[in-house]
């Protein structure tokens, strides 16, 4: 299983490029369900999610610090 979310996740990480959210330069609802998926790993089950993947841990801490991330 970690094989192919180790896939995924370098998909995402190409294809975000250098744009600040994953579909462009504004937020998404494929941002706001990725997010979910990345903040539940990483802050509930303190799995690294995405923490080998540059750009995907840059664009995390980005929503992260969004006041509508927040909780």
């Amino acid at each position: 299983m970690h094989r192919y979310v180790t896939e995924l996740l370098d998909v995402l990480e190409n294809e975000i490029g250098d744009q600040s959210f994953l579909a462009g330069p504004e937020p998404t609802i494929a941002d706001c369900t990725t997010f979910t998926i990345f903040q539940t790993a990483r802050e509930r089950f303190d799995l690294p999610l995405g923490n080998e993947h540059p750009r995907l841990d840059a664009w995390y801490a980005r929503f992260r610090a969004r006041p509508s991330a927040a909780y």
